[in-house]
């Protein structure tokens, strides 16, 4: 539990920092409860005919820019804003520095370009070759408070790319986005997404709406209680 809400853990990352998903308002929160946009959905950009807007932040004609925010971005700030964790009491808990991984790098073969065919390198780990990576290249690392799961990160948690599972702890009967790009096609702009028929998606258009399940990372020498079960969760000293 954590600024009054409830989380579930994603990792620890390389920096002793742990990242934190959101839950909700109760350890046994599922489906709609566990978004903040309660289901209504949330476009990650509402423009698609470029493969600029596959980043959370983005510049035109630039592979890795990050001059401007995207519209999920956006959506994200807000509510960070208004849930209260800006605030003192919890921000100095908030760890800005290890940011969020807009990765952008292409699949072998692939060449970048704004509209051209292109495989982003995430769809190659998880559809091609079903090995999923946490590295992340420095020019696409997002420093924010506040951001979305990597589909890398949902397919160790047990969402993996075309194959059924409704038991892993992240599932909650929604769709929601990640952050990964997966392929630009025909002037359409895809993003990875959690978890459509029971398995991680990548045909989700850009400016289609999805859930939104916010992300935080807590600093490396944030102190807990408690056990970590859903009836005595950890809690921030």
């Amino acid at each position: 539990r954590f600024g009054g809400f409830y989380w579930r853990i994603v990792r620890v990352n390389g920096d002793g920092s742990v990242r934190l998903i959101y839950n909700g308002n109760s350890t046994t929160t599922t489906g709609a409860g566990t978004l903040v946009n309660d289901g209504v959905g949330q476009a990650f950009n509402s423009s698609y005919n470029r493969s600029e807007y596959v980043g959370l932040k983005y510049t035109q004609g630039q592979q890795h820019g990050q001059t401007t925010d995207s519209p999920i971005l956006d959506a994200l700030q807000s509510w960070y804003s208004s849930s209260g964790l800006s605030a003192t009491q919890y921000s100095q808990y908030i760890d800005t520095s290890v940011g969020f991984c807009s990765d952008r790098n292409m699949a072998s073969g692939s060449s970048w370009s704004s509209t051209g065919l292109h495989n982003y390198a995430a769809r190659e780990r998880l559809g091609t070759n079903k090995s999923p990576s946490l590295t992340c290249s420095s020019n696409d690392i997002i420093a924010e408070p506040v951001g979305l799961i990597t589909a890398d990160e949902t397919s160790f948690a047990g969402g993996v790319y075309g194959t059924n599972n409704t038991s892993y702890y992240l599932y909650n009967n929604q769709v929601y986005w990640t952050m990964s790009p997966c392929f630009y096609d025909s002037g359409w702009t895809f993003v990875f997404y959690a978890p459509w028929s029971d398995y991680l998606g990548d045909d989700l258009r850009v400016d289609n709406k999805s859930g939104v399940r916010p992300v935080i990372n807590l600093k490396a020498n944030t102190k807990f209680q408690g056990s970590g079960t859903t009836s005595d969760p950890y809690v921030v000293v």
